[in-house]
């Protein structure tokens, strides 16, 4: 009688020991979880889709450059020869902001579109969302890139959040193309600069 009382007993001792170790591992897994389960507007990100196939590019493959000449920002996103995707935003300091297609003044910093699609569906192809010298009428979408905020951190650097919505045109050395969508959101760290 005794040695199933000591046995009952060890036995009882190993299931609370047993389930003290799974409460630890279950911790373990629910912050392990939690976190990969973050939701894009928790941290830094970039993702598009054209005519429907996603793409998610990494927070180390994209980056900016800021003109203070003309207060524009370029925010490139992907790996040089991969599919990427380029963003004109120009006169960023005044962002939030809707920024078209492109523009159809000579000279403008949209005459190549604010949205470049590069190396898609094969490397050396090119959609822009517009092109002065093949699609100037008619008159481009006027919100082709949404900035919904512009913050600048105490570091200097400035976060960007927005979303394309716009149409990739057939390049005119692809006159068997055809246009594609481009949908996207991001939220980016921008160079440090005095905008």
């Amino acid at each position: 009688m005794q040695t199933l009382k000591g046995l009952a007993a060890a036995v009882m001792a190993l299931g609370i020991m047993s389930c003290g170790n799974e409460g630890s591992a279950g911790s373990k897994d629910s912050t392990s979880n939690s976190a990969s389960n973050a939701k894009p507007e928790d941290g830094f990100y970039f993702k598009y889709t054209v005519d429907g196939k996603e793409f998610s590019v990494a927070e180390a493959d994209v980056s900016s450059s800021y003109n203070s000449s003309d207060s524009t920002l370029k925010i490139f996103s992907g790996k040089d020869g991969e599919t990427s995707l380029m963003v004109i935003i120009p006169h960023v300091a005044t962002c939030p902001c809707k920024v078209p297609a492109g523009s159809v003044e000579p000279g403008s910093l949209l005459s190549q579109g604010s949205v470049s699609l590069q190396n898609y569906p094969e490397k050396g192809r090119t959609w822009n969302n517009f092109d002065f010298f093949h699609h100037a009428a008619p008159s481009p979408a006027t919100d082709a890139v949404n900035i919904t905020s512009n913050e600048k951190a105490a570091n200097g650097e400035h976060v960007i959040t927005g979303n394309i919505n716009t149409v990739g045109l057939k390049g005119s050395n692809d006159p068997n193309g055809k246009d594609v969508v481009i949908k996207g959101s991001f939220k980016v760290k921008a160079e440090k600069s005095d905008w």
